[in-house]
């Protein structure tokens, strides 16, 4: 995770851990068993501070499956199909759903 991490900020020296949540398990999803969801903070393109949350969706062996920011996930739960979904339907639909 720390990789996945390193390769998406902008100032990867700049990386401050905030929290961790706790690993959750994922129920009727072939690709992805479990999710955690990590705040941190990190300077932005303007070398401001920002907070960021990212979702982890991990596969059963623990390794990276993909990760959702919190951009992406806010705009996945505005979406019709997933305003009143759980964590667990957002995530089947989001991995389930053909990317174009």
């Amino acid at each position: 995770m720390a990789k996945r991490l390193a390769n998406t900020l902008n100032d990867p020296d700049s990386y401050k851990p905030a929290d961790w949540g706790s690993l959750t398990p994922v129920s009727g999803c072939p690709n992805v068993k479990y999710y955690i969801q990590h705040k941190y903070r990190a300077k932005n393109k303007l070398g401001g501070y920002v907070a960021s949350t990212d979702l982890f969706l991990l596969k059963n062996d623990l390794d990276v499956f993909v990760v959702v920011d919190e951009d992406s996930l806010s705009t996945i739960r505005q979406s019709r199909q997933f305003q009143d979904a759980s964590l667990d339907e957002i995530i089947r639909g989001f991995v389930d759903t053909p990317k174009k």
